[in-house]
């Protein structure tokens, strides 16, 4: 997507007055032009470097506190950059609080325990393991031996800055997440909320996973091996992305481009699990007071004309193909876009949607799946390029959306499978606005294109695949993928195991 497809003036220069101002007054002076008491101003995050750049930059504007919730924090140099940028927050005297999923703790316990020792952060982790904590195939073990409560996870996403600035959606700490991986890649999208009645829910919403019961700090849990002084050397070790060096965190300073970037005056709400959704007994399913598939699903009933749906997994439950089918018959064209098996990063997955994309297309859905171009390109950097758009070739689909009629989206961690609906948390935000929904189709009718994804369509209870490779278009009645996707996605469909995924 172009600059100024997404909003910005070319040409435009950064507003001088907001690029000079102390980083005190800063933050607040740009929140204040868009904070109204009915709404905020929003922005849609297509490209994975453009997100790391605005969750760097807000955070050298902190003036009080910084608080993240991340399904998972990788090692790289993503992920070093940021928690580099909170650990200078902390030295301004900013309160940093991390909220991780017990995943992330085991992957990064050490550098996160020496974070933990700065008195201005606290790191906690949610639904942790008590025991084997002391190398990562023992964690991992002791979450295999406590199955039944381990693999109920927080996939929640969400970077909040002074309760005045936040960033939702679907990306997670790490390279491929930010379009800073050389081989892999994830096509994702988040938004980016400026002021306006949703922040206050999304601090609520953070408060309450804070002090839930299935959170516990990480000192408690594993003593720290470290200091932070160690902490802040480690994380300067970095290599170069893309070539060039990336930047440390005193190189953010100001708004940079935000100053001139359009943002869209539009209401805004937060749905979100409670945590309380993990606690039930095992053989239990949660109380939908706790989740948030009810209020997505009254947004669906009022759709009357048509749904766009991404999801990175698609699995729906047989309440959701009920909902899907009645919006079907009464006229609503629905659009879906995942992943295809080849371009999966979890091609188990694919024998749970293979079921019901034969039912979705008997019904007269849209179906595309996501190509994965596997053939190594002649031009490394062009690779990379190509990575950092929404529904690149060289990106796996890792975003979860939803564009209803023409007025409103959905965008945030919440896929349509069993997963989401049940075993994880989950968050997104709900936005009434016609330009932001005319931006989100928009960017997925690009990645519909027969050079980007598959068009999957049934003939006679026959099904093809369809796309344009150089110019040419090509099919098959062969589902595109190796032996290996195969295998998963057959043990994917086997009795039971769909329910889980």
């Amino acid at each position: 997507m172009t600059e100024s497809e997404e909003g910005v003036t070319p040409g435009q220069p950064a507003t001088p007055l907001l690029n000079s101002r102390p980083t005190a007054s800063l933050l607040e002076e740009w929140v204040s032009q868009h904070d109204r008491p009915e709404h905020g101003g929003v922005r849609l995050l297509t490209e994975g470097r453009d997100s790391l750049d605005k969750r760097r930059r807000l955070t050298r504007l902190a003036t009080r506190r910084v608080e993240m919730i991340s399904y998972l924090v990788e090692e790289g140099n993503t992920s070093r950059a940021l928690l580099e940028d909170l650990l200078c927050a902390a030295e301004r005297n900013v309160q940093v609080r991390l909220l991780v999923d017990d995943l992330s703790a085991i992957q990064l316990q050490t550098l996160l325990g020496a974070l933990d020792t700065h008195p201005n952060v606290e790191v906690r982790v949610f639904n942790p393991v008590h025991f084997w904590r002391g190398a990562v195939w023992s964690q991992r073990l002791a979450m295999v031996l406590t199955g039944w409560r381990s693999h109920r996870r927080m996939h929640n996403k969400q970077w909040l800055v002074d309760r005045r600035v936040g960033i939702a959606g679907g990306r997670n700490m790490g390279d491929d997440y930010f379009s800073a991986d050389s081989e892999y890649n994830f096509a994702d999208l988040d938004l980016l909320m400026v002021g306006g009645p949703v922040i206050d829910e999304m601090g609520r919403c953070f408060d309450t996973y804070w002090s839930s019961r299935s959170v516990e700090r990480l000192a408690t849990l594993s003593a720290a091996t470290h200091d932070w002084q160690w902490c802040r050397e480690q994380l300067a070790q970095r290599d170069d992305l893309d070539g060039e060096p990336l930047e440390s965190s005193d190189r953010f300073e100001g708004l940079g481009r935000m100053a001139s970037e359009t943002l869209i005056p539009a209401p805004a709400r937060l749905l979100w699990d409670h945590p309380a959704k993990i606690e039930c007994a095992w053989w239990q399913r949660p109380s939908l007071e706790y989740c948030l598939t009810p209020q997505l699903a009254d947004v669906l009933d009022q759709v009357q004309d048509e749904l766009y749906l991404v999801s990175a997994y698609f699995i729906p439950s047989e309440r959701d193909y009920i909902d899907l089918e009645a919006m079907i018959r009464r006229g609503v064209a629905l659009t879906a876009l995942t992943n295809s098996l080849e371009g999966n990063d979890t091609p188990i997955v694919q024998g749970g949607y293979a079921f019901w994309r034969n039912r979705l297309l008997r019904l007269g859905a849209r179906l595309h799946e996501l190509r994965f171009d596997t053939r190594r390109p002649g031009k490394h950097q062009r690779r990379k390029r190509l990575a950092s758009r929404f529904g690149a070739l060289s990106s796996s689909l890792h975003g979860k959306a939803m564009a209803f009629d023409r007025d409103r989206v959905f965008i945030g961690s919440y896929n349509m499978d069993p997963r989401s609906m049940w075993w994880n948390t989950e968050m997104g935000l709900l936005v009434e606005s016609e330009q932001l929904n005319e931006q989100l189709r928009r960017t997925i009718e690009r990645s519909l294109a027969p050079e980007r994804s598959f068009r999957v369509v049934m003939t006679e209870q026959q099904l093809s695949w369809h796309w344009r490779d150089r110019g040419a278009d090509q099919s098959t009645p062969r589902e595109p993928g190796s032996w290996r996707h195969r295998l998963q996605a057959w043990l994917g469909a086997l009795p039971g195991i769909s329910r889980l995924l």
